[in-house]
């Protein structure tokens, strides 16, 4: 499914398409190509959050029950700082209380798959940048910031991370198609668009408009008025 030549009817240009079509060939050099593989995910307790929100972790190497399509709903998020968790937790709460079952997808915890070996390398870099940022004025001010301000704002940024999520497709191939998927980082959403699932929600927990959170073919959720107009024009 191409999501990088195109988005939301804004035609990339060839040089960022080969530019994503590079990085995408690069991963698959480093950490392999698993796009045929068929991963049959099965769900056990969450050791910490089981007891409180009901919550299941999502596995494709481990013996447990099968997933519930019916009443059950996909908490997409991915292991890189707290925030995603917390809000990843907080949207499983709101599951529960509704009476359904939250299942826990968290990318990184299929560790060994090309989806979680590249989103771990990712993690591992953006720990190692926000440490050098907080230690290092001038790295902050002229590489971090700059990256994290405007760099994540653009949508040739947006197109190469979609290339990347056709990597990640694989880990949703067992799902129901119409089975609700709620993401907490544009990542797993992309995740879940690219396997071909089709009530996919990606809430958007910053409110500095960037193309970095954007997943297009899902409902897109923000937390203001003023924030859904700085993403309509990434402003």
């Amino acid at each position: 499914m191409d999501k990088t030549s195109s988005i939301f009817s804004n035609p990339i240009l060839q040089k960022t398409i080969r530019e994503a079509e590079k990085k995408q060939k690069s991963y698959i050099k480093e950490f392999g190509d698993d796009r045929n593989v068929n991963y049959t995910l099965t769900a056990l307790k969450n050791p910490v959050l089981y007891d409180n929100f009901n919550v299941m972790n999502l596995y494709n190497n481990k013996e447990g029950s099968p997933i519930d399509f019916k009443k059950g709903i996909i908490v997409g998020n991915i292991r890189m700082g707290f925030g995603h968790y917390r809000i990843a937790i907080a949207v499983a709460s709101v599951v529960k209380h509704l009476g359904y079952i939250p299942y826990w997808f968290d990318i990184n915890g299929f560790s060994d798959t090309t989806a979680g070996k590249i989103v771990e390398k990712l993690n591992q870099l953006y720990s190692l940048g926000s440490r050098l940022s907080q230690k290092y004025a001038l790295f902050n001010k002229f590489f971090w910031e700059p990256l994290n301000y405007e760099g994540f704002k653009k949508l040739t940024y947006n197109a190469v991370d979609q290339k990347v999520a056709e990597l990640f497709a694989p880990l949703c191939s067992s799902l129901d198609k119409n089975m609700p998927f709620i993401a907490t980082h544009a990542w797993p959403a992309q995740t879940a668009i690219h396997a071909g699932m089709t009530n996919v929600i990606n809430m958007i927990p910053d409110n500095w408009p960037m193309a970095l959170h954007l997943a297009e073919g899902a409902i897109h959720t923000v937390q203001s008025p003023s924030s859904y107009l700085g993403y309509r024009i990434l402003r």
